[in-house]
């Protein structure tokens, strides 16, 4: 059995979105699409946290959105560490994916995000998670003792100030 349970009452939820002018990246498509799916919610505490969530990666942890070499760079933050996860952020844009056809700047940034992590993996195929910069290469596992392969059978230490951190 299972039971729903919808709230007819004032929602108890606010909104949470930061001001414009603080957002890192603005997408009217993906706003007005969270406020058409918001409006048809009955629950409206559902549909606070709902339009409060949906463009939140947008919002608050896109860091950078730059061209480097030509090419459409995105860095996502995917966390409270300044680093980003492959992972994690694949899985923060993949709601956006549906819009990315009528909103062009949403897709420009979602093929830097592809870019970015095509760059990480170029990078170290063994690496999770990575700095936005060698010059930002903070990382609590600068202890990290593997290593990689490198010229003529030699091996070289693995990470790297890009990197920050590893899994094997």
């Amino acid at each position: 059995l299972v039971l729903a349970v919808i709230s007819l009452a004032a929602a108890t939820c606010s909104p949470g979105r930061p001001p414009v002018a603080q957002r890192k990246f603005q997408s009217a498509v993906v706003d007005q699409a969270t406020a058409d799916i918001a409006q048809r919610m009955v629950d409206k505490d559902l549909a606070c946290i709902f339009a409060n969530a949906l463009p939140n990666t947008l919002d608050t942890t896109i860091y950078a959105h730059t061209p480097i070499d030509g090419e459409n760079d995105t860095f996502v933050l995917t966390g409270d560490i300044e680093a980003m996860w492959l992972r994690d952020s694949m899985n923060q844009i993949m709601p956006y994916m549906a819009y990315a056809g009528r909103d062009p700047q949403l897709r420009e940034l979602l093929r830097g995000v592809v870019h970015r992590q095509a760059m990480q993996v170029n990078t170290d195929v063994y690496a999770n998670a990575h700095n936005y910069a060698a010059s930002q290469g903070n990382t609590p596992h600068a202890d990290d003792q593997t290593t990689k392969p490198a010229f003529l059978g030699t091996r070289t230490a693995a990470m790297t100030p890009m990197i920050f951190e590893r899994k094997y």
